[in-house]
């Protein structure tokens, strides 16, 4: 029954998340798009992208190459299952809040007893900056990462080393900023044990190997991302002093208040401490030290990491931001050491539990006044809460909804700081998606006219068929980045960034030839992976030595996971028709792919592939049209700057493969039939379509396809 109640009032946190849609916060929708980003490339069959090749206005993004993946792998499993990305994300975030209660359940039973860890584990979960994390900030990976402190130090207290093994991983592959300020935590743990007698030689070696094999089983994300940091902004930006702004004052910082004032998204974040948490706090620990006794090593630790956390969000801690900031400065913010005070405060508050509970037992209180800690604290964080309702479906994470967001907000790439924009652009991030600037240089014209053959496409693997009378030089439509690769006839050849945005290009020599443009790994990214790989065997050793039964778990864990994976509905590798449309020696249309049958209210994608022929000097816009051949009616459209409106022409260089995509959505009450796609460019204000020049088309509209429109 004590277990239930826990559990109902651990769900009563997740109570938002049965709304519709999401929330207006600040980051928030940056993972959604991540999530749908992943999810259309590993349909596509890209496992494990790096890059996202849609993100940053359709020049790509090597995003998991530098931020932590498990949030996003963790909702695409869910994902698999309810078929949905907004609700496997919201799924995400409420079984992060039972993870970390759960987990610091665990921590606090085994320092202090059951109603010590109910206690904890509550204050954890209902703690102000917690809540935040999901209801204002939107920082879905921090909020996961609440589950992995209390599970590591409480694996280590017990001597479950495997356990902490995982949970350190998990953390590392979760939130890097987390493991920041966590790593000081354990290593005060790691006293604490010692301290207590607690860890004999033995056990001190196991926890050094869990540790380094953690470290190892996520090798292939943080080694990459701390050694090709230098090929991206925030490697190269230098040292920010963006904190001293953030450190407060004594009488802002302890703000009196009973209903915790939090800062709205969109505005700048205060977050002062949650006074109510704090007094439960102290109140705790005073009971700890004088009463109880038991462990005192771990409740100093604790107020040390508490008081250490209040003392780094103080204006006067800048001269220790200044002598650590070479370390500190990746965390903007300083009231991000609101993580620890969260761990520190939840464990030292629920000692008011056993506090309460002697007095229930010494006076025969027939109620469970230990639980009244809790009381006080979940209404004061969670009255407060500035909840304000963001509608959000499926259908708007497209690319081109990432884009439009970009665009509003002057940033690239899902982020705040354009910190992923690889160090070969050039541009300013506002200035990517605008027509190119005066000043920029104009690169003439290709020589000679390629036939070029589009072959089957995904995001990170091209084919193409070329004869060309000469040598030339192609540019594919992606910021060049390490791990890009260019095949012609089966043999790697060297590339190079090209133009402002550093876009990747390549020679090929004349004659027939067959090209593939390709995004892998690096030499280093081999190297961590094969770190990770033997990490994996080894625990997996471990496993066998120490729990053999363990492994038919795992076993099925992954058979289950291949089973959801055989069952999905993977997209099938567009191949798109080949073409060869030349419009007044501007652009070459290459090809272009689109369904041969509709029904009539329903949404798909025309794709056309263009050829730069030379730099233009005119913005000219695309268009494609879905129009009765006999009568030239059109029933839909859609036109604009290529590239979902962000790729002016001026942008394009000559040689560029340029792959543009457009919605068409059929009315609903469009008449059954055979209709014609028709496709071209056209000059505007003037709006007068290009020519085609040795083709004749009415009107200068190629005629694509023919498509049949169904009854429904």
């Amino acid at each position: 029954m004590k277990r239930f109640f826990w559990l109902i009032l651990v769900l009563a946190a997740c109570l938002p998340l049965t709304k519709a849609g999401f929330f207006q916060t600040d980051d928030g929708i940056f993972h959604f798009y991540r999530l749908a980003s992943l999810i259309r490339h590993i349909e596509a069959g890209h496992l494990y992208p790096r890059w996202f090749a849609d993100f940053a206005f359709g020049y790509g993004h090597p995003i998991l190459n530098f931020y932590a993946p498990l949030t996003y792998y963790l909702a695409f499993l869910i994902h698999l299952i309810v078929r949905n990305p907004v609700l496997a994300m919201k799924i995400l975030i409420a079984l992060s809040f039972v993870a970390s209660a759960w987990a610091m359940y665990l921590l606090g039973q085994e320092l202090w007893g059951e109603e010590a860890g109910f206690v904890a584990s509550l204050l954890y979960t209902f703690f102000p900056y917690h809540l935040a994390d999901v209801y204002t900030r939107g920082a879905i990976p921090e909020a996961l990462a609440f589950v992995f402190p209390p599970l590591i130090l409480w694996s280590w207290y017990r001597g479950c080393f495997l356990v902490g093994a995982l949970a350190w991983a998990g953390l590392v592959l979760t939130h890097n900023l987390s493991v920041i300020l966590t790593a000081p935590l354990l290593f005060l743990w790691l006293l604490a044990l010692v301290a207590a007698k607690k860890l004999t030689a033995k056990g001190f070696a196991k926890l050094i190997l869990s540790l380094a094999l953690g470290t190892g089983l996520a090798a292939f994300y943080w080694l990459p991302a701390i050694g090709e940091m230098g090929y991206v902004f925030i490697g190269v930006a230098g040292i920010s002093r963006g904190y001293e702004k953030h450190l407060l004052s004594l009488a802002t910082l302890f703000k009196p208040h009973f209903f915790y004032p939090y800062t709205p998204a969109g505005t700048v974040a205060i977050h002062p401490i949650p006074l109510v948490f704090l007094l439960l706090a102290l109140g705790g620990v005073a009971f700890l030290i004088w009463k109880v006794g038991k462990d005192l090593a771990f409740t100093l630790i604790l107020l040390l990491t508490l008081a250490l956390s209040l003392f780094m969000r103080w204006e006067g801690s800048l001269p220790v931001w200044h002598v650590l900031e070479r370390w500190l400065d990746s965390l903007q913010y300083p009231w991000r050491f609101l993580f620890l005070t969260a761990f520190s405060s939840s464990l030292l508050g629920s000692g008011l539990a056993l506090l309460f509970l002697r007095w229930q037992k010494a006076w025969g209180i027939p109620v469970p006044v230990w639980i009244l800690p809790v009381l006080l604290a979940i209404p004061a964080a969670s009255l407060s809460l500035p909840l304000k309702p963001m509608p959000l479906t499926s259908s708007d994470l497209k690319a081109s909804s990432m884009w439009e967001t970009d665009f509003q907000n002057r940033q690239i790439g899902a982020t705040w700081t354009a910190e992923f924009v690889p160090i070969w652009v050039k541009v300013d991030r506002t200035a990517v998606p605008l027509p190119r600037l005066q000043g920029e240089p104009k690169y003439g014209a290709l020589r000679v006219m390629p036939k070029l053959t589009p072959g089957p496409q995904r995001f990170l693997d091209s084919r193409w068929e070329i004869e060309t009378p000469e040598a030339i030089r192609l540019v594919w439509h992606q910021f060049y980045f390490p791990g890009w690769k260019v095949f012609v006839d089966g043999e790697e050849v060297a590339t190079e960034p090209l133009g402002p945005l550093g876009l990747l290009s390549w020679e090929v020599p004349a004659g027939k030839h067959s090209i593939k443009i390709s995004f892998g790994d690096t030499p280093l990214r081999r190297w961590a992976l094969s770190i990770s790989l033997a990490s994996a065997l080894a625990i997996l050793l471990w496993i066998y030595l120490e729990s053999p039964g363990a492994l038919k778990g795992i076993a099925s864990g992954v058979g289950i996971i291949l089973l959801l994976l055989a069952l999905y509905p993977f997209r099938p590798l567009p191949h798109p028709s080949p073409a060869s449309y030349n419009l007044e020696n501007k652009a070459l249309l290459l090809g272009y792919s689109a369904p041969d049958s509709i029904l009539p209210g329903s949404r798909f994608e025309v794709t056309l592939y263009w050829l730069c022929l030379e730099s233009m000097d005119e913005n000219y816009k695309a268009f494609v049209h879905v129009f009765d051949p006999a009568t030239g009616r059109l029933i839909a459209q859609h036109d604009g700057d290529p590239v979902g409106g962000f790729t002016p022409t001026t942008r394009w260089l000559p040689g560029e493969i340029v792959i543009d995509s457009h919605p068409i959505v059929i009315p609903v009450d469009a008449k059954p039939g055979d209709y014609a796609i028709g496709a071209g460019l056209y000059r505007f204000p003037e709006v007068r379509n290009l020519q085609v020049i040795g083709a004749s088309f009415p009107g200068n509209r190629i005629l694509l396809q023919k498509i049949r429109l169904g009854e429904r």
